[in-house]
């Protein structure tokens, strides 16, 4: 029984992780495998976990490949190579132009141009994320408005 409550409660944060990242509301739970000693109950609360842990990823899945198109139109925008070392001697660095350094927690970045291209758009989407995809924080790190339709 400790094991399927377990299980529960890993699914549940794996699917809140899931929907967190893609921007989504979390699950609400009442958390009733702490009080049930059924285990066919517990059976099922930790197969719904599942699907719902599947589905999230899913989610999540979907928003990573839609946001690639942005950070895409905004490297053509920007016209700046993903190793080059400040182009233009901007004080900006890689292929999105971050200037050095860039971000804050999860997402910071001393130099941009050090990082392989998905590791700098997954940067620029940590930023985005935290800005609960804010399109004015998105202007205001790159003024690209042809890009907004991918955002």
């Amino acid at each position: 029984m400790t094991g399927l409550r377990h299980s529960i409660v890993l699914h549940r944060q794996r699917t809140w992780h899931y929907q967190d990242q893609a921007g989504k509301p979390r699950t609400i739970t009442r958390h009733q495998e702490r009080r049930t000693q059924s285990v066919p109950f517990l059976t099922w609360i930790n197969h719904l976990w599942q699907h719902r842990q599947k589905r999230a990823s899913r989610l999540h899945a979907k928003a990573m490949i839609a946001h690639l198109a942005l950070w895409s139109c905004i490297h053509r925008s920007e016209a700046g190579d993903w190793h080059n070392a400040d182009t233009g001697h901007n004080g900006h660095y890689g292929g999105l132009q971050m200037t050095s350094p860039w971000g804050r927690g999860a997402y910071y970045v001393y130099r941009a141009d050090y990082l392989t291209a998905s590791e700098q758009m997954r940067k620029a989407e940590l930023g985005y994320r935290a800005s609960s995809y804010s399109r004015s924080w998105l202007m205001g790190q790159w003024y690209h408005p042809e890009c907004l339709a991918y955002a």
